[in-house]
């Protein structure tokens, strides 16, 4: 058996990095429920930024001066793995990401919405086409391991894109221009 013989079966990875810190509106381009290689299953948001905040350089760690964040056309995914046992953050993270796009109490978030938004192989997230604003910081934790905490604001009606200077990518630009 030949290193590549498999190929053919595989789909083509994308240039994606994780989110940054920063201040951005998203493009939300799928969500995807799936399971990583030692089985624990994780969701994953893929989007591409369509906007950078003035204020993002703020968000940037200090630590880190020469640290950038994302530029609009750079696609950035946000995934959130299944923690198991112990202190896991994976159903609190998500009930705050759906909570804050959709604006919807807690106890609005049910599993049938979840399962609508991250959906598995072939299928379509409710949640495509969705601008949403991200705010991403840095944070220690108290073993002194940093991560990036992304907050969720708000999906972004598309009658304000021009407004707020959206730049869309031009094959979802078509797209919201069929809607009109």
């Amino acid at each position: 058996m030949g290193l590549f013989d498999s190929i053919g079966q595989v789909k083509a990875s994308i240039d994606a990095n994780y989110v940054k810190p920063g201040h951005y509106l998203f493009l939300i381009e799928n969500g995807k429920l799936s399971k990583a290689r030692d089985e624990i299953p994780f969701v994953v948001l893929e989007m591409v930024c369509v906007k950078v905040f003035g204020d993002t350089a703020d968000y940037q760690p200090v630590e880190d001066p020469s640290a950038k964040g994302h530029f609009v056309g750079e696609r950035a995914s946000h995934l959130i793995k299944n923690g198991g046992p112990g202190k896991d953050m994976f159903l609190p993270n998500i009930k705050a990401m759906v909570t804050g796009v959709m604006g919807i109490g807690e106890d609005a978030v049910k599993p049938e919405l979840v399962e609508s938004i991250f959906v598995t192989e072939g299928k379509e997230s409710e949640w495509r086409g969705l601008v949403v604003e991200v705010e991403a910081r840095n944070r220690k934790t108290n073993a002194g391991k940093t991560f990036t905490r992304v907050s969720y604001k708000s999906a972004i009606d598309p009658d304000s894109f021009e407004e707020l200077g959206v730049v869309l990518p031009n094959e979802w630009r078509e797209k919201y221009e069929q809607n009109d």
